[in-house]
């Protein structure tokens, strides 16, 4: 198990998905109404320091019996915040 990388505990780490809106213009949807387009995102969290980091996986394999990744990464879509 990696520990986090704001507290150092380990077993707290999670990747989760989570469903992230599209910044405002970044998008064309036709139309009157104000929509807003959304993606499917990761998001690494820490349970012992309540992190946060949105992202994606890049290369990720998934074992279905186990329940966890086999291979692959977290990729942060930004540089997180540590402190």
């Amino acid at each position: 198990m990696k520990p986090c990388p704001r507290c150092g505990a380990t077993g707290s780490i999670a990747i989760e998905p989570i469903l992230a809106s599209r910044p405002a213009g970044t998008y064309s949807i036709a139309g009157v109404q104000t929509k807003i387009a959304a993606e499917q995102k990761w998001a690494l969290t820490c349970a012992a320091c309540h992190l946060r980091i949105v992202g994606h996986l890049e290369n990720a394999s998934y074992d279905e019996d186990q329940l966890s990744f086999t291979d692959g990464h977290f990729v942060a879509d930004g540089p997180p915040d540590l402190t």
